[in-house]
């Protein structure tokens, strides 16, 4: 007489019978549904049974059309913002750069905008482009105003031929100077020149870490850089 095994599916998956009888040792079958892998054989004369659940692709995880055309949105936003300078200050596209691009759940797309003056990115300063789901624009929010006269005429001022007065292998020497430690041996995340409204010249960004301790850092825009803020945080 056959000796039967059944077996039931997970989540609703058809029910299967298989007799063991039919396999010989050493031979192995399978069976699949729609999202259950099965598979069943007898070894050295003991019966043995494996189930997995499928892999499936999840669709909120795969990229919608929208999100293979971010360059339409990107660049459309900053047409945008220029095409209304007089609102937002905006000279050029080129002043502008990508900072984040975000699709909600409801497929609209949200453009996170830097601006920089003379190539250089100015912390503070960032504008929030919303588009609904006919590609149009629907708002703006962030920075709403041209950068102050005396900032830019600062700026211009401390630039040399649109040169800095410093130069990141000076930066991070000071910065190793600060930690103690030989600059090959501190882990280096950013280090650029940076525009800050709140002060009225470049100021020097870096990000570093030593010793499993990250650390930021502002100094000054001049032949020897001086440290104007240090801020670490210990790392686990």
């Amino acid at each position: 007489m056959k000796k039967w095994l059944l077996l039931i599916g997970l989540v609703a998956s058809p029910i299967c019978f298989t007799s063991t009888n039919s396999l010989s040792s050493g031979q192995s079958a399978s069976i699949g549904t729609n999202n259950i892998d099965t598979s069943m054989g007898v070894q050295d004369g003991l019966f043995f049974l494996k189930i997995e659940k499928k892999r499936l692709n999840n669709p909120r995880k795969q990229k919608t059309t929208f999100e293979q055309n971010d360059g339409f949105y990107i660049s459309r936003a900053k047409h945008y913002l220029v095409q209304n300078k007089s609102v937002f200050g905006v000279e050029s596209v080129e002043d502008l750069f990508l900072n984040k691009i975000v699709t909600d759940q409801h497929n609209r797309k949200h453009v996170r905008l830097g601006q920089m003056y003379h190539g250089f990115n100015i912390k503070e300063v960032e504008f929030i482009v919303h588009f609904n789901q006919n590609e149009q624009v629907t708002g703006v929010n962030g920075y709403m105003q041209a950068l102050p006269l005396s900032l830019r005429l600062s700026v211009d001022k401390a630039l040399n031929n649109g040169e800095t007065a410093s130069n990141p292998q000076a930066v991070l020497n000071q910065v190793a100077k600060d930690l103690k430690v030989l600059p090959s041996r501190i882990e280096v995340l950013s280090n650029q020149p940076i525009i800050i409204l709140s002060s009225p010249y470049l100021v020097w960004q870096v990000d570093v870490v030593a010793r499993s301790v990250s650390y930021n850092y502002m100094l000054t825009d001049t032949s020897v850089p001086k440290i104007i803020e240090k801020k670490f945080n210990i790392q686990p």
